[in-house]
């Protein structure tokens, strides 16, 4: 429906301002029809299906909670409380009103004559076609009511993309903008349609016009007659015009089009007015923007100063207001703990060990079967492991100390294509087995993985046994080892500090007894903390891989 909206509110304003010339082209007449009946079989039976829809079907929940199923209250509740009459005065059939009296003139003699000697030149086109499909479109209009739908079925498509699918990169503020932006356009175009429409409209051949005007719609004095208007490229004539709404609503009208008759002046003093009201829209969708990007931390910038005035005020001991400093760092920063609920974070928080490591401490060894997440205060780790390369295999995981990248020159994939890779990869395996030694062709010398993602491909290929050292670093408020401690897994990877490195430890048994108090938080800490989870991307020195050859 956002679509359907979406087209009505783009495409009436264009039929009316700019398609006069089209529509009543006998030329294009069958082209015209196919393209209303389209309208009236997609759009206008997609309006009456989400009518219907909301009339008996779409359940709403009331103040206490509950789920509404009856078809009756849920379209007593759409008549209240939704928008029903505006969804009806939508799909009034207004031109097919005037069809039937144009058929019935049709009937009662009145042929379509020129439009200088037709008794009713609103409803016969001006070359003898059917009807006057200009004034045909200009009925539906109506359409252009299912604009208070735009913005709630943006929110809908944005609490999808963003909390259902997740999807990787979008972000609230990014919507956001998108759809700022995508308002700006379309009462831009709005403008345009509506200035051009009524300078072409009201024009009568000898007066003047900045239709006719030197320099205003064609550069040049090309334009004399409304037949010269008529052949002008309606691209030229839109963008002319366009040009002109985006500079009326920028600068408040100082553009380089100006009005030339009353008819033009009135429509130009809408324009200011309208174009007024749009520009405080968009400053204050900026501040809005700006508020809530920086609000959040705002906010948490001015908890943490109320804090630290009452603890230095009742003179708690300096300790305490450390660690509540600590506890503020964490939830604000380690992503870890802003995609779980905030109890079971403010838990794991209280449950941390803090521990200080020296340059070239070595902080995981690969293979232990220890179980516990890192989290890094300060300093830096280096996550070192030794990947042996499958032959089909050409994506990466994610890098951290359970499993480290795979990636070259910053290429990452989310852990489920790993998962994926992996599974097929065991298919082929077993798939291998069933075939007989004799009919076993020698393995194919593959590409490497830096050959397969660079644009040229000209690295030498590796044998399918080689084995190489990947390198990552962690830095302040980077976290690894949630695999090791949510499934128990053998460590693949060596952790080393390569200064005086400050972390928070998070040990298995600490975990199991807060799990105890949230034993729903298991399956939540999985999708949370490892499937969702962003991939690093190597830094641009940790791209030289060393490659050993391994018994």
């Amino acid at each position: 429906m956002l679509t359907v909206t979406t087209y009505y509110l783009l495409s009436t304003p264009l039929q009316i301002g700019f398609l006069d010339g089209v529509l009543n082209n006998a030329a294009y007449e069958p082209f015209v029809m196919v393209w209303f009946v389209m309208e009236y079989f997609i759009a206008d039976a997609a309006c009456m299906i989400d009518f219907v829809l909301h009339c008996r079907y779409f359940v709403y929940q009331t103040s206490t909670g509950e789920s509404v199923t009856d078809p009756q209250r849920i379209a007593r509740h759409y008549w209240s409380h939704g928008w029903y009459f505006v969804d009806v005065l939508s799909m009034l059939p207004l031109e097919l009103v005037m069809f039937a009296f144009v058929v019935g003139l049709r009937q009662a003699g009145y042929a379509p004559p020129a439009a200088t000697t037709s008794d009713w030149p609103l409803f016969f086109a001006p070359s003898g076609g059917l009807v006057n499909w200009h004034t045909f479109s200009f009925l539906r209009i109506n359409r252009f009511l299912r604009v208070v739908h735009l913005h709630p079925l943006s929110d809908k498509l944005k609490r999808f993309l963003l909390y259902d699918r997740q999807l990787r990169g979008l972000t609230p503020g990014i919507c956001y903008l998108f759809r700022l932006a995508l308002d700006f356009s379309m009462g831009t175009h709005w403008l345009a349609c509506l200035f051009y429409g009524v300078s072409y409209l009201a024009y009568q051949d000898g007066e003047q016009s900045w239709l006719t005007t030197p320099d205003m719609l064609v550069f040049g004095d090309g334009v004399r007659n409304l037949t010269d208007i008529r052949q002008v490229p309606i691209l030229q004539s839109y963008l002319r015009t366009y040009h002109f709404s985006i500079g009326a609503i920028t600068t408040v009208c100082y553009g380089d089009i100006l009005p030339m008759n009353a008819q033009e002046t009135i429509v130009t003093m809408a324009v200011i007015f309208i174009s007024v009201a749009i520009f405080s829209m968009l400053s204050g969708s900026f501040y809005k923007y700006f508020d809530m990007e920086l609000g959040r931390r705002a906010e948490y910038e001015e908890k943490v100063a109320q804090v630290g005035h009452f603890l230095r005020f009742h003179r708690f001991p300096t300790d305490t207001w450390r660690q509540m400093q600590v506890y503020f760092a964490l939830s604000w920063n380690v992503a870890l703990f802003t995609r779980c609920d905030p109890k079971f974070a403010q838990a794991i928080i209280a449950a941390l060990q803090h521990e200080f490591f020296v340059r070239n401490d070595v902080i995981i060894q690969r293979g232990d079967m220890e179980r516990s997440l890192y989290i890094v205060e300060s300093g830096t780790v280096l996550i070192s492991a030794v990947r042996k390369r499958n032959a089909q295999t050409t994506e990466a995981t994610e890098p951290e100390a359970d499993e480290p990248a795979t990636a070259d020159d910053g290429v990452s994939v989310s852990v489920n294509e790993w998962v994926a890779v992996k599974v097929r990869a065991s298919v082929r395996m077993r798939k291998s087995k069933k075939v007989s030694p004799s009919h076993v062709s020698p393995p194919k010398r593959q590409r490497s993985v830096v050959s397969l993602m660079s644009p040229t491909g000209t690295v030498s290929d590796i044998n399918d046994h080689t084995e190489r050292e990947m390198k990552i670093y962690k830095g302040p408020f980077d976290y690894f080892g949630e695999r090791s401690l949510l499934f128990g897994t053998p460590r693949n990877a060596t952790c080393i500090a390569l200064c005086v490195t400050s972390l928070f430890v998070l040990t298995s048994s600490r975990f199991e007894a807060i799990l105890d108090e949230f034993p729903h938080e298991r399956s939540n800490s999985v999708s949370a903390w490892v499937m969702t989870r962003k991939p690093a991307r190597l830094l641009p020195d940790t791209a030289n891989y060393s490659q050993t050859q391994r018994d």
